[in-house]
């Protein structure tokens, strides 16, 4: 297995980028957060983004909407494939050795998936979202979900919470009691409904922001309800 079968997409200016030992390291309250093909570089920088010291550059990292090469797994037959983005169009986002499996090779062919980028993160929080599969099911957002399951057994090693289900939630259901966080909204390729929930999610992890009680994921509202008096219902 060769890591640079990976999907690799401006990797070139990410590398100059994270290896600048004249940027300082401020990864309290720093965030890469990219939608559609500009998540495939967010999820390379918050892998390899360190600071002269070798600690982690970035806090925490929301992929959005991401679609093929990038969170959603790339040996599912389902939205945007390897063939698409290997294209007239698109190809030139992508290495050379990942071209070859749009032919003569399959990407079902391909060594390694997003689960193992999305693993290497770890165990730095992620929040991964997309939309409804009516305006946004290019993107696979249950594609992005699988893969999100597939990586939690490494942030679990690493003592950290991945996903705590397997099964694919209702729609705008947020999974954020964990380091790493999935929800899918109810809106097209964008990430604005997911903001909110984002925000919840990484107030955990970031000074300076106030979580919307409304977002609360499942740990939170359990907890709210065993705080009732014994006259309530």
């Amino acid at each position: 297995m060769h890591q640079e079968d990976q999907i690799q997409t401006s990797v070139e200016g990410v590398v100059s980028h994270a290896s600048d030992q004249s940027v300082m390291c401020e990864a309290t309250n720093s965030v890469p957060k990219g939608t559609s093909f500009l998540t495939l570089t967010r999820l390379t920088e918050g892998i390899i983004g360190l600071c002269n010291k070798g600690q982690p550059r970035f806090a925490i990292g929301y992929i959005s909407s991401s679609g093929e090469g990038g969170a959603k797994l790339n040996r599912r037959n389902w939205g945007e494939v390897v063939e698409n983005v290997a294209s007239v169009n698109e190809y030139h986002w992508m290495a050379g050795n990942f071209l070859k499996y749009a032919g003569p090779l399959q990407w079902s062919d391909l060594p390694v998936d997003s689960h193992e980028l999305i693993a290497l993160s770890a165990p730095r929080p992620l929040f991964i979202g997309g939309g409804a599969t009516n305006g946004d099911g290019w993107a696979d957002a249950k594609g992005m979900f699988m893969a999100a399951v597939t990586a939690s057994p490494v942030y679990r090693l690493l003592g950290k919470r991945g996903l705590d289900t397997t099964v694919f939630p209702p729609i705008e259901t947020p999974l954020i009691d964990g380091d790493l966080a999935f929800r899918q909204h109810a809106g097209g390729h964008t990430p604005a409904p997911n903001w909110p929930v984002f925000i919840t999610f990484a107030s955990r992890y970031l000074t300076g922001i106030t979580p919307n009680p409304s977002h609360a994921g499942a740990d939170a509202i359990s907890n709210q309800a065993t705080m009732k008096t014994p006259k309530d219902p």
